[in-house]
Parts: structure tokens; C-alpha cells; sequence
């Protein structure tokens, strides 16, 4: 999994499925903030996403492990 913040204050995680065999990376829109967005970190666990921007506040978002999907915001 990678991710992905751009200035447009969109914030992206991409996967990749490796049963294919093709590696074809698909991007997933997790959240459009209000702001631009600087700065993602992963947790050591690799399930919660932080998000740091414009608006000057951190935010987190918890991920279904192998899934890539998030499953809510939290302030």
C-alpha cells in the first residue's frame, strides 16, 4: 500500500493486487479535506493513517488491514 496527499486537499491510498499476476496499482480516495493536505504517517501497526494540513490539526483514520478501505475520520 502507498499513500498519497496533494494539494487539491485529497487524501489517497493505492493498492496493488498481486493474484493477477499484472501489479496494476489502483488509487482509492479516502477523505477530501477542507485544506491542503502536508504531511501522512502510518502507524507501526500499518491500520491507522494520520494526516496532518493546512488547517493546522491531525487527524486519523483507521483502515481494514488488506483492505485499504477506511472506516471513519476521527478529529
Amino acid at each position: 500500500m502507498l499513500k498519497l496527499c496533494v494539494q487539491d486537499c485529497q487524501v489517497f491510498v493505492w493498492t496493488v493486487d498481486v493474484t493477477t499476476g499484472s501489479y496494476n496499482w489502483t488509487p482509492k480516495l479516502l477523505h477530501k479535506f477542507n485544506d491542503v493536505v502536508w504531511h501522512l504517517s502510518w502507524s507501526v501497526t500499518g491500520n491507522i493513517l494520520a494526516v496532518s494540513g493546512g488547517d493546522n490539526k491531525v487527524t486519523r483514520s483507521v483502515l481494514e488491514l488488506g483492505e485499504g478501505t477506511g472506516t471513519g475520520w476521527v478529529g
